[in-house]
């Protein structure tokens, strides 16, 4: 899984338990992004639907953590 995953979301961006480079998933930063990815699950599924590149996301995401030393 962790392989097919890191093909849509760079591992810079997951926690570790997903092969990833952030802090546990357990930390407090990451448990307020799972329960804002929860809130916004149904604008999650649009940006699938309607074929939203997320390997261009995925890429904006770390150009904006870069840019604010996240």
């Amino acid at each position: 899984m962790k392989k097919s995953l890191h093909v849509y979301v760079d591992p810079s961006l997951l926690p570790n338990e997903y092969g990833g480079q952030l802090d546990s998933i357990e930390s407090d930063m990451n448990k307020t992004f799972i329960k804002w990815t929860q809130e916004h699950n149904d604008y999650l599924i649009q940006l699938e639907q309607y074929n939203v590149d997320l390997n261009h996301v995925s890429q904006l995401l770390i150009n904006v953590k870069k840019e604010h030393d996240i």
